[in-house]
């Protein structure tokens, strides 16, 4: 018996839909902040609150961020 070779071969439609997949694993201020100037608020308090699990030296200014955001929400 030959042993069988799967070929896989690069689908751009497949990495397309890869790329839209949320990467809970991924977070960093600079992603935060890239949400917050998208406008896309629950996701920027999402990564914030993993950010003070990860960094609780850094809970203290991870939460003015929350507040400041969650003022825009308010106030939009």
């Amino acid at each position: 018996k030959e042993p069988k070779i799967k070929k896989s071969f690069f689908s751009p439609t497949e990495t397309a839909k890869l790329s839209i997949v949320d990467n809970e694993k991924f977070v960093s201020e600079t992603l935060a902040e890239i949400h917050v100037k998208q406008g896309n608020y629950p996701k920027a308090i999402k990564i914030y609150n993993k950010l003070i699990l990860n960094y609780p030296e850094k809970k203290t200014f991870f939460a003015s961020r929350i507040r400041y955001i969650e003022e825009k929400i308010t106030y939009t």
